[in-house]
């Protein structure tokens, strides 16, 4: 295998994390360099399919990297549209109403005027369906997550989180403290050591456990009583970001926070986000009504920034009349019917697909550069599954998140197993000609 083969099927971005020089060029043009010979390869696996279609399991596409920009269909199984909710009449018609009525858009910060009567609604149908006092919305999920952590935690507290949390609570961890601990992933023998020597050096200061209710990487939940118990145990104040389950997740569609008595979700912090189940974007911040003052008056992510829009509230809402009714839970069983064929299927298949049964459905390829190849001929087959690869995932861990849809059919499923599967001989057959063990 020549040199410029090998340093594009091994060579990992995070190594261009940090940068030196003077000019913008000298600072970026490694990074570029690297993206030119993942394309040059077709494995340029960031922002790779630009689409001409709404979502659905086909959608109409082109590649970035194709001269001719050439249209053409795929099958997908890389968008997270789980509950099918922007496919769905009702809510499409709530966006087209609300332009009418509201505009599209709030033209000024939550703080000032930026709130409207629809983000009342909104803020209370979510809070009376967790049955907590209140939720906060914000404009995106990512901006929930740190403006939660920022304006609740102060720069001598202590936040410990799970190796495996987003980016968006690993930055606001670092932008809120320098007293950042980090236990491994799911490990709740772990936690506990942390939180008894943090527990006993610092008694007085506030302590802060972060986790996600399902994790999007490794389809993987949390035991959410136990991790609840240990923040009662230890004073400790529990922060669950439930972007990925809620409204997807259990018998009510109320995630995994559905474990937990009122009385208990009443005690924790919870985020939220729109871009899963809800068909758009946005996230909230809810919890007893004790935070919302300083969730409203210190998340610098939601007092300096316009408010959510009307278009994204107005889906929002019609998204979640619909997830937590009758017919909400009609489509969460369709839904989870799909989950567990996929899951059989490639087993079957002779794929390892790993975590809970969940929208996620991992399927693990473990060498990187085999997973690269895979991706390559994904595209060649037409079929739209996205990579996870390191750091996202461990070294040598590569996998491929399928991601199932309510409005997916068995016959779409069946299509991607055969796909991947001659996508995945393709690629053996090329590392075994191509490349040294």
């Amino acid at each position: 295998m020549d040199n410029e083969l090998h340093n594009a099927l091994t060579i990992n971005s995070i190594g261009y994390y940090r940068v030196k020089g003077t000019t913008l060029e000298e600072r970026c043009a490694p990074l570029n360099e690297y993206g030119e010979l993942r394309t040059k390869y077709g494995i340029n696996s960031y922002g790779y399919a630009v689409l001409h279609s709404p979502v659905a399991p086909y959608v109409k596409a082109h590649l970035t990297y194709d001269p001719e920009q050439k249209i053409d269909e795929f099958l997908n199984f890389s968008s997270q549209d789980y509950m099918g909710m922007s496919q769905h009449t009702e809510v499409r018609n709530a966006a087209k109403q609300v332009v009418d009525e509201l505009g599209i858009h709030t033209a000024s910060s939550p703080a000032f005027t930026g709130r409207n009567y629809m983000i009342e609604r909104l803020e209370n149908k979510l809070s009376q369906t967790l049955g907590i006092d209140q939720v906060v919305l914000y404009t995106t999920g990512w901006m929930a997550c740190f403006g939660a952590i920022n304006s609740l935690a102060g720069e001598n507290d202590i936040i410990i989180l799970d190796a495996f949390a987003h980016n968006s609570l690993q930055t606001a961890a670092k932008a809120t403290t320098k007293q950042i601990f980090k236990f491994r992933h799911n490990d709740l023998n772990h936690l506990e050591e942390i939180l008894k020597k943090q527990r006993e050096q610092n008694p007085q200061i506030g302590i802060f456990i972060v986790v996600e209710s399902l994790y999007s990487m490794h389809a993987d939940m949390i035991d959410i009583q136990r991790f609840y118990e240990l923040s009662k145990t230890y004073q400790a104040i529990l922060i669950v970001d439930i972007a990925h389950d809620f409204g997807v997740y259990g018998e009510k569609g109320l995630g995994v926070v559905g474990q937990l008595t009122p009385e208990q979700r009443q005690d924790i912090v919870i985020i939220g986000a729109f871009t899963k189940a809800f068909a758009t974007n946005g996230g909230f911040v809810g919890g007893s009504n004790t935070i919302r003052g300083r969730t409203m008056l210190f998340s610098p992510s939601y007092t300096f920034s316009n408010s959510i829009s009307p278009l994204q509230t107005a889906v929002a809402l019609k998204s979640a009349e619909i997830l937590f009714s009758p017919e909400g839970n009609k489509i969460r069983q369709k839904l989870y019917d799909n989950i567990n064929y996929a899951r059989k299927a490639f087993t079957e298949a002779g794929f390892e697909v790993i975590g809970n049964p969940s929208p996620i459905v991992p399927v693990v390829v473990g060498d990187g550069r085999l997973a690269r190849i895979i991706y390559r001929e994904n595209l060649k087959q037409r079929l739209l599954a996205n990579l996870a690869e390191f750091p996202a995932v461990p070294r040598n861990q590569s996998l491929f998140r399928f991601q199932l849809m309510a409005t997916h059919e068995k016959e779409h499923i069946d299509e991607a197993v055969r796909r991947f599967t001659i996508s995945y001989h393709e690629a053996k057959k090329f590392i075994d000609e191509n490349c040294e063990n």
